[in-house]
């Protein structure tokens, strides 16, 4: 992966999560959400060449690359349940584009298991700093049937 796909990748899933966050919490409405979304276009067209709508609603475009998101989601998602399938993927990504939600892997995490996005990413990534060290933190896996 290219420094630029990796920037890519992240300022998608920054865009993402704080496009999310407004359409859950019914914060400023679609006009708003569209002048955010062509604002963070508009950044991402300053560090990445042939950025387009597609990259913020439908992620990384092509089999190949379809392939790599869903294990990547599905790696994510095992870190916080046991039971984990591709087809749990497969459903949700047509549940989600269907009703136009915003894809990322904390909301497919969320809305599998109840938890709140900023849960999810403290089950992700499961450590913290305490004393200048990192002190790893345990969770139960959550199971999914």
């Amino acid at each position: 992966m290219t420094s630029e796909s990796i920037i890519l990748n992240l300022l998608v899933e920054s865009v993402r999560e704080s496009l999310q966050t407004i359409m859950t919490d019914g914060l400023n409405g679609p006009k708003k959400m569209d002048d955010l979304r062509k604002y963070y276009l508009e950044l991402a067209s300053r560090v990445c060449e042939g950025i387009t709508p597609d990259h913020l609603t439908d992620g990384l475009n092509g089999p190949k690359k379809m392939d790599d998101l869903r294990k990547y989601y599905l790696e994510l998602a095992s870190r916080v349940c046991e039971g984990i399938t591709p087809d749990h993927y497969d459903r949700w990504l047509k549940w989600a584009k269907e009703n136009g939600l915003l894809i990322s892997p904390w909301m497919f995490i969320s809305s599998i298991t109840s938890l709140s996005v900023a849960e999810v990413s403290k089950r992700i990534s499961p450590w913290h700093m305490e004393h200048g060290k990192r002190v790893e933190d345990e969770y139960e896996k959550i199971k999914i049937v």
